[in-house]
């Protein structure tokens, strides 16, 4: 990976960095030697150079984004070959994050999960029309940009060139396991005769994966994962969800789409798309606002769109209104209450009973000594008041401690339960770490890498948390460190360091980290 870093791609585009690499080729971060725009370059694998036709056949699959002229499908803008004879393409280059990133964060609101399907079902029924079918669509290759939300199909055609020439067994296995799941009976028993609706059967594998976490076919190993997907049906809803949660109509929407038999699924991207907005209907949600992806790399960085700053806190001298009236300030004597009655002689000293009762001593007494405890109690209900009022006006962060308050971050971020409110997250991070919490540091360097919850956004501050967090032992602030280095992001590209980092991410238990460790 490092040794990219500065080359020049076909005499045209300079490389900046690395952004990802897999097993059938690497992505490189570039710009264009004469107009100065970025694009990404996919280059392939050296060994794939080896079969005579790849050259053309590579080349023409290129050019499927043009041909089929969606906005839902990533541009390609150019095409070639390196000096070394490494094909490759050159791409637009997106900021966001891809859906199986966003994914990670557990299930997902059905509103938001309709409004990302539609989309994708919009580009997939262009390019079916079109006469293509992509082969390859699961959560990597499903892009949700920022700061617009719009979603994009990658590697649109690529990965079916590879699919043909039968070198599967050239990715890692838990990437070869990784895309089976998503892959259709009929592709499995034969990827050269399939139509439109293995594709739509990938988007009903996503489908359950958003709304559950898990994939609808339980399997431990990749015999299993074929054997099951071939014959049998996707396990019900019920086993990895609250029945009262599942909502209505998703059960057999989910049945049809994944049927063994593709005679039994939807017939378009276009009847599918129309039943998966009805899903909506028959719960009474509407489309959630499109979710505001951070800038790709970082893990844990999903943020949710804008939102509204709560009002300023209560004036500290408010005083509250008892009964209708607004009673003199704290501390003044109360009329009629600190002035006793006229004095009216006894007949003699002390108390005197008068027809059963008290004197009017007594009795002034007693009215002073009510007056005094009203007073007392009064001011302590002022105080009561008064600060209730200051607590629910201030930033209501301070009741929580760690993880609790992480947990809470997390819970206005997704809008679980609560009004999405980035700032709000933002705060109960910022309050998580605090605590040392280091989950909640490296969720406030993410909003400081991307400029989210009212925060400016500041590389430096970010890369100081991360520290912070790798430095704890939590591998994915290492993980993020080494995305900060790997593209240069308010520190020179260092992909030396960059590596390091991911390596002792990869170490950690981070398995996202080992592809970028090599």
């Amino acid at each position: 990976m490092n040794d990219w870093a500065g080359r020049v791609v076909d005499g045209r585009y300079e490389v900046l960095g690395v952004l990802g690499q897999g097993g059938m080729g690497i992505v490189l971060r570039a710009r264009h030697r004469y107009t100065g725009a970025e694009a990404a370059l996919k280059v392939l694998h050296p060994h794939l150079r080896l079969h005579g036709d790849l050259a053309a056949r590579f080349l023409a699959e290129a050019r499927a984004p043009a041909a089929i002229g969606h906005a839902g499908i990533a541009a390609v803008t150019d095409a070639g070959v390196t000096a070394e004879g490494d094909l490759y393409v050159a791409m637009e280059l997106l900021r966001g994050v891809s859906l199986s990133a966003m994914m990670r964060r557990g299930p997902m609101l059905l509103g938001d999960v309709v409004r990302i399907l539609t989309e994708v079902l919009d580009a997939l029924g262009a390019a079916h029309a079109a006469g293509f079918v992509h082969r390859d669509l699961k959560p990597d290759n499903i892009f949700v940009t920022h700061p617009s939300g719009a979603v994009k199909l990658l590697d649109f055609g690529i990965a079916k060139v590879v699919h043909e020439m039968g070198h599967g067994g050239q990715t890692a296995t838990g990437a070869v396991m990784g895309t089976v799941a998503y892959m259709s009976p009929e592709q499995l028993r034969d990827s050269r005769k399939v139509d439109l609706r293995t594709d739509l059967w990938a988007v009903g594998v996503t489908l359950f994966q958003m709304v559950t976490g898990k994939l609808p076919f339980d399997a431990e190993t990749f015999g299993e994962m074929l054997i099951t997907v071939m014959s049998k049906p996707p396990r019900p809803l019920g086993e990895v969800l609250p029945p009262a949660s599942i909502p209505p109509g998703l059960e057999p929407f989910l049945r049809r789409a994944l049927a063994v038999d593709p005679a039994a699924r939807f017939g378009s991207a276009a009847e599918m798309r129309d039943a998966l907005r009805g899903l909506l209907t028959a719960t009474a949600l509407a489309p959630a606002p499109h979710p505001m992806a951070p800038s790709a790399g970082p893990q844990h960085g999903y943020t949710p769109a804008p939102y509204t700053p709560p009002p300023a806190p209560l004036p500290s001298t408010f005083q509250p209104v008892v009964h209708g009236a607004t009673p003199p300030p704290w501390g003044a004597p109360t009329p009629g209450w600190g002035t006793p009655p006229p004095h009216l002689p006894t007949g003699g000293g002390g108390a005197t009973l008068v027809g059963g009762g008290a004197s009017t001593e007594a009795k002034w007494a007693l009215g002073a000594v009510l007056g005094c405890v009203g007073i007392v109690v009064l001011g302590l209900v002022a105080l009561v008041l008064a600060a209730a009022i200051g607590a629910s006006s201030d930033d209501d962060t301070g009741d929580c401690e760690g993880e609790t308050c992480f947990a809470e971050g997390l819970r206005f971020e997704k809008g679980d339960g609560v009004a999405t409110d980035a700032a709000r997250a933002v705060a109960y991070y910022a309050e998580a770490c605090d605590d040392g919490y280091l989950l909640g540091c490296n969720a406030l360097g993410n909003a400081y890498m991307n400029g989210f919850g009212g925060l400016v956004q500041d590389y430096d501050e970010a890369r100081a948390l991360y520290g912070r967090v790798c430095e704890g032992g939590v591998m994915e602030g290492c993980h993020n460190l080494g995305w900060i280095y790997l593209n240069g992001l308010g520190v020179g590209a260092d992909p030396l360091k960059a590596r390091g980092y991911f390596t002792r991410s990869c170490k950690g238990g981070n398995r996202p980290s080992c592809d970028y460790a090599k």
